[in-house]
């Protein structure tokens, strides 16, 4: 047996945009993607779509693609997840802390770390 995995609907989006956008005027499915959408609000772009644990991603980006925010809802209530949010930061961060040692190195990122910390004193 196959599970299927969930993907939000066009009638959840739309709850949604309406909502937190006030307007659902533009939105509309991204093309060869089940379960994305997207619209645009002025200079704004807004995406949906469903993560592998089940909550709704919001992104917002300038049209420019400059400085994405990102929030997360709760499938069945549609309110904002800030526990959710909250773990998703600290594994961006943790994710972010990985890469710059294995990068860098674990010698180099000690160093780096003894001088924050000395000139914090």
């Amino acid at each position: 047996m196959t599970m299927r995995r969930k993907c939000l609907t066009m009638k959840t989006a739309r709850e949604l945009a309406k909502r937190e956008l006030g307007t659902t005027k533009t939105l509309m499915a991204e093309p060869g993607v089940l379960g994305y959408y997207r619209m645009t609000v002025g200079n704004l772009v807004v995406r949906m779509h469903l993560d592998r644990n089940g909550h709704i991603v919001m992104t917002a980006n300038w049209a420019s693609g400059m400085h994405e925010t990102v929030q997360l809802f709760d499938m069945e209530t549609l309110e904002k997840d800030f526990a959710a949010e909250e773990r998703r930061h600290v594994q961006e961060q943790q994710e972010r802390f990985e890469e710059w040692v294995g990068d860098c190195g674990v010698d180099h990122c000690i160093q780096k770390v003894k001088e924050t910390w000395e000139n914090m004193e």
